[in-house]
Order: structure tokens, then C-alpha cells, then sequence
């Protein structure tokens, strides 16, 4: 019986029996019996990755599925009888599962190769935002309260001041452009200023802006950028490569009412959908700022908003000033809202930040001592993450793309590295392969140290410890079973690929082919030669050989070549064939009539007056031109 799990949804459970989403497969039972045991899902959970955990009791082994419904299964570990049973996350963030046989408690860990936040290279300040380079993760833009703005090129190790030409030290917002990294605006008590060169020097730009307070600004794909003010119910844009700011829409707020615009986001999924978090609830625009509407259904009705951040597919997550029910989630591009806050405390959300590497891992910076919150499951439930940030307020949040976040806080910046460290490994390997002909599989890996692989490896192929790649020309035919490559990590385990076998079988061998037409009749003594073409696909070495060769000729076995000087007569059923050293390809078989010679000069046919060339008509007959041209009389002559 096949071992699976199953997914419960919303509508109930998924039958499992039918193909679809909800049926997982797991890798050790039939019909996949790669990895030994045989399945017995027994205990789920959560885990600190965004993944789930499960264990095998009969399959000896724990799995993991990701969002996307990849199946990895890896060893316990542990040396003899292993039977995993439960399975839980931990509150130190790794999992602990208990195993029956072994009569031992278990820990995968490697999920955080930081789990404590570390102050990096001193900001005395205050830091209200930050930018990463999307070329180059190392350089951090940091814009402080009273400081300016702080460029460290290695990854926060250390900071300098870069304020050359910036006359507002207050910066409340960074934004780069992405198709210049070099270009990069910041939003300060006075206005944008730029910089064209990566922070070397600045510019003001608020031609069409004034000196407003620019709380907020965000770039879409093509470098238009948008900004947002304090005290002003209006986002501003500029397009790529001018120097005047147009009005990017008024907001609908009311009369009454002098909204800041404390936060900009653009939708990754579509660009002209723009969201304004206010201090008037939510708005946006379906058509890059030309016109703006409330998008405020449900919780959010007139929410004092602080922080906006949207995954790839597009699904919104609003934080507000609003301690115990503080963060906020639309799957529908802002058509309804559902209040997310399951194991946050009494705080208030200054900051949000998706997970580049997972959608699912979602940050959340407060105004409180409580200061950093983490969700592994797109905001389902929340946890405290404060190791080493304690008493801190988190103003600014940014993720690399390699997970490492970054936290702009009331005492400078801190980084916490978040690295799923379990290797990965997918790939179809080929099961075929022919003698002689080239064979190469690499597999696709995360997290891979080394590799290894394990069972009968046809002769002639190799394998390559680093890249996981298994390659060469196969040299002898046969069934090679139990192939298994593993991606190994450095003291995480290793993950397997599904045992494969590899059918070398022999190389088709094709007939070679021979063709030309023989010369059918010749004079004696007229000097005569014949060569048939020959080849063969394969580049086998060919050999010609003969049958009925007329005694006056020579014939060679390297080209086939049929020549020499005849006497009359008629030699026939002669037969060139040629050989690839397995298979044979003959011409037809053909007859040469050579006749005597006679006259005394012409060059024969079928008028002239010369003697010409006797026309053989039967055995010891020929047909002599006659003497009257033209005419067609001719004499015969038995044959002496």
C-alpha cells in the first residue's frame, strides 16, 4: 500500500486516492522504492523554515514539504533500530521529535545560522530606514534621525557617513532604482535628495515637491519614483530622467482630515497597483497614481497605518498603530482584509518585511520592547525573535537575498542571518544511455557541501564530488540498478535523490551503403576501371570484396576499385559488395562485354566509314558498322 499524506483545506479533506494537490507521495514507499523502509507517515508540524516536518515510523526517516509540495526526505541519524514517532517545533527554533525504537529524543537543527540579533558597526543614532543594493548585498544604505545617511559596504560590518551635498540630516526613507544602483533617492525633513553616484554626493530634488517632509518613497520597475508626505493627502512621482515632480493623485481622504502618507508599496505582480498606508487608512491605484480609492473594508476603517510590504503573488500585508490587533492581510489586492495577530502582544507595527527566499517568513518590527516578531507561515501565528535586540524600538526592516535581515532601531543597525541550512537536491537522471555515446547528469541543489553517490555506476561514467554530476561514455552494456546520489551538508544532514538505475545497451550498428553503375561493355585492350561510393554512419572502417571477378582485372579490398585491361568475352554475375565487419551491402550483381577490336579508325557508332566498334549482339556475335553512313546496314561476322 502506497504511504501519503494528505492535505486538509478549507472545503475538508482532499480525497487522497485521486491524483491531485493533495496526494504526497512519500519517496521510500512503493511506488518509489528508492530509500528504504516503507513510508508510515506518523507525526506533522510547522516548521521554523516555513516548511512542514513529518516523520516516517516504518520509513525510518523525517520529511519535509514545502509550499510548492516538494517531498525531501532525510535520515534520522541515528545508528540501529530507528523508528521516529512525534514531531514538534521547539521554542529554541529547531524540531525535536521522539523515536520509539531508539528509545531517544531527537533535534534538527541548522535552521537559523544566527538566531541571535548582532548590533553591527556603530550608527549613534536613531535609524529610520534602510536600502540594500540589488547588485550587491553587502552595500546597506542606513538614513538616521539626526545623522544623515550611513553606507557600509560589508554587509553592516562597518559604517561611514556619506552627507556630502545632503543639507537635511533628518532621513525618514531610502529607496534605490532598480535598473541603476548608483541612482538613490532619500526622503528627508526637506524634500528627495539624490544621489547618481551609489552616495558619493547629493542633490536636493523638489522641483514641483517644495521642502515637504517626505515620509515614504517607492521605485517601480522602470525607476518612476512615488513619495509620500507628511500632513499632505497627495503621493508625488517623478518619472525616470526628469528633474520635476508631478502629482501623482489626490488622495480621497476627508476635508477635515490631514493624512500623512507613511508608507508607499508597489505591487510586484503589477506596477501601476500603487497602496498608500495613511494615518487615514489605505489607499490605491490600479493605474500608476492617475486616480486613488479607499481600500479600508473590514479592520482597517480609518486605522492609523504605518507599514506596507506585498509577496510575490501580490497578497498585502498592512501593519497599524493599533496595539492587539496590529497586522493586517488582503489576498485580494485590498477588496477585504483579515486581521493576522495570533501571538502578537499589546504593540504597535512600525515596519513589515517579506522574505525574499520565502513568502512565507514575514518580519515584524514594533514600536515596543517586544521590538521583533517572526511569522514561518504568512502570518498564520507569530513569535518573538529579540535574542540580543531586547529594549529596542524597530523602526526599518530589509532582507537580502540571501534571508540575512536587517533592523534599523532606536540604537543603530542589527542583522540576524536566517538560512534554512538543509541541503535539497532534484533532477530526472536519464535511465538510458548507449555504448559509446556521451551521458552527463547534474542534479539542482541548495545547501550542498558535497555529494556522493552510492550503487552500480556503468563503467566509464564518473562522478564528481562537488557539482553532484555524473558523466563520461559508457562502456559496457548492461542493467546498472541502485544508483543514489546524495547532497550532504556540513553537519545537517544529507538529502537523497529517488535510487535510480541506468539500461547501457549496445550501439545500433547500421548497414553500410555502396552505389555506382558499372561500364557494361568495353573494347579489348581499352583500359578499364570502376569504383563503387561506400559509407557508413557509424564510422566503421569498411572492406570491399568480389565475387566472379573476371581474370584480367585486379580489385582492391581497401576502395573497391575494379580495374584493368580485358580480353574479349562476356564475364558475368559479377558482385562488389562492401563490409562494416558485421554487416554486408552489395551492388547488383552486372555483366562486362568486352569486344574484340576491329577497323582500322573511327570512333565507332552507328555511322562513318570507318571500321568503329563491333556491337556485341549474342554469344561469339557482333554487329560490324556498315559502309554506307547514315543508312543503318550493317554486316556480321562469326566470331573466330
Amino acid at each position: 500500500m502506497e504511504s501519503q499524506l494528505a492535505r486538509m483545506a478549507t472545503s475538508g479533506l482532499q480525497n487522497i486516492q485521486a491524483t491531485g494537490s493533495a496526494k504526497y507521495p512519500l519517496l521510500g514507499s512503493s511506488p518509489n522504492p528508492g530509500l528504504a523502509g516503507g513510508g508510515g507517515p506518523t507525526g506533522i508540524t510547522a516548521g521554523p523554515d516555513g516548511n512542514l516536518w513529518y516523520t516516517e515510523y516504518a520509513g525510518n526517516q523525517i520529511g519535509r514539504i514545502t509550499p510548492a509540495g516538494v517531498v525531501t526526505e532525510y535520515s534520522t541519524g541515528i545508528t540501529g533500530y530507528s523508528n521516529p514517532y512525534g514531531i514538534t517545533a521547539g521554542s529554541d527554533g529547531n524540531l525535536w521529535f521522539t523515536d520509539y525504537s531508539a528509545n531517544q529524543i531527537g533535534k534538527i537543527s541548522g535552521f537559523m545560522a544566527t538566531t541571535t540579533w548582532q548590533q553591527t558597526g556603530v550608527i549613534s543614532d536613531v535609524v529610520l530606514a534602510l536600502a540594500i543594493d540589488p547588485t550587491n548585498s553587502q552595500i546597506i544604505y542606513a538614513g538616521s534621525h539626526a545623522s544623515g545617511i550611513f553606507k557600509s559596504s560589508n554587509g553592516g560590518g562597518s559604517w561611514s557617513a556619506i552627507n556630502t551635498g545632503l543639507s537635511s540630516m533628518v532621513v525618514n526613507s531610502l529607496a534605490i532604482d532598480p535598473t541603476n544602483n548608483q541612482n538613490i533617492y532619500a526622503g528627508t525633513g526637506s524634500g528627495v535628495f539624490q544621489s547618481i553616484d551609489g552616495g558619493g554626493t547629493w542633490s536636493v530634488l523638489n522641483n514641483g515637491l517644495g521642502g515637504t517632509n517626505v515620509l515614504s518613497l517607492a521605485i517601480d520597475p522602470a525607476g518612476t519614483v512615488y513619495a509620500g508626505a507628511w500632513a499632505t493627502p497627495s503621493v508625488y512621482k517623478l518619472y525616470k530622467g526628469n528633474n520635476f515632480w508631478s502629482l501623482g493623485g489626490d488622495l480621497p481622504v476627508p476635508l477635515n482630515v490631514a493624512a500623512s502618507i507613511n508608507s508607499l508599496a508597489i505591487d510586484p505582480t503589477n506596477s501601476q497597483n500603487v497602496y498608500a498606508a495613511t494615518t487615514n487608512g489605505l489607499y490605491q491605484t490600479t493605474n500608476a497614481g492617475g486616480s486613488w480609492s479607499v481600500v479600508n473594508n473590514g479592520y482597517l476603517a480609518s486605522a492609523w497605518l504605518t507599514a506596507l510590504s506585498i509577496d510575490s503573488t501580490g497578497v498585502v500585508y498592512a501593519g497599524a498603530d493599533n496595539p492587539g490587533n496590529s497586522v493586517y492581510q488582503s489576498t485580494n489586492g485590498g477588496g477585504t482584509w483579515t486581521s493576522i495577530n495570533n501571538g502578537l502582544t499589546n504593540q504597535s507595527v512600525l515596519a513589515l518585511a517579506i522574505d525574499p527566499t520565502n513568502r512565507q517568513t514575514i518580519y515584524d518590527g514594533s514600536h515596543s520592547s517586544n521590538g521583533m516578531f517572526l511569522s514561518t507561515n504568512g502570518g498564520g501565528t507569530w513569535s518573538a525573535i529579540n535574542n540580543g535586540l531586547s529594549g529596542n524600538i524597530v523602526f526599518a526592516l530589509a532582507i537580502d537575498p540571501t534571508g540575512t535581515v536587517y533592523a534599523g532601531t532606536s540604537n543603530g543597525v542589527f542583522k540576524r542571518s536566517y538560512n534554512s541550512a538543509f541541503p535539497t537536491i532534484s533532477g530526472s537522471p536519464a535511465t538510458t544511455a548507449t555504448v559509446g555515446t556521451a551521458y552527463s547528469f547534474t542534479p539542482t541543489a541548495t545547501n550542498a557541501a558535497s555529494f556522493s553517490i552510492t550503487g552500480s555506476v556503468p563503467p566509464g561514467l564518473n562522478f564528481n564530488t562537488t557539482t553532484g554530476s555524473l558523466s563520461g561514455t559508457p562502456t559496457v552494456a548492461g542493467l546498472y540498478t541502485g544508483i543514489i546520489i546524495n547532497a550532504n551538508s556540513n553537519g545537517n544532514g544529507s538529502a537523497t535523490l529517488p535510487a535510480f538505475a541506468i539500461t547501457v545497451t549496445a550501439p545500433v550498428n547500421h548497414a553500410p551503403t555502396i552505389s555506382g553503375v558499372p561500364t557494361g561493355g568495353i573494347t579489348a585492350g581499352t583500359y578499364y576501371s570502376f569504383t563503387p561510393s561506400a559509407s557508413d554512419v557509424d564510422g566503421n572502417t569498411l572492406t570491399f570484396s568480389i565475387a566472379n571477378k573476371p581474370s584480367w582485372a585486379t580489385f582492391s579490398t581497401l576502395t573497391g576499385m575494379l580495374s584493368g585491361t580485358p580480353t574479349a568475352g562476356t564475364y558475368s554475375n559479377i558482385q562488389i559488395s562492401v563490409s562494416d565487419g558485421s554487416l554486408t551491402t552489395s551492388l547488383p550483381s552486372f555483366s562486362i562485354t568486352v569486344a574484340p577490336s576491329g577497323g582500322s579508325g573511327g570512333t565507332g557508332g552507328t555511322g562513318g566509314t570507318g571500321g568503329g566498334t563491333p556491337v556485341p549482339v549474342m554469344e561469339g556475335w557482333w554487329l560490324l558498322p556498315g559502309m554506307l553512313a547514315g543508312v543503318g546496314i550493317f554486316a556480321r561476322r562469326r566470331k573466330e
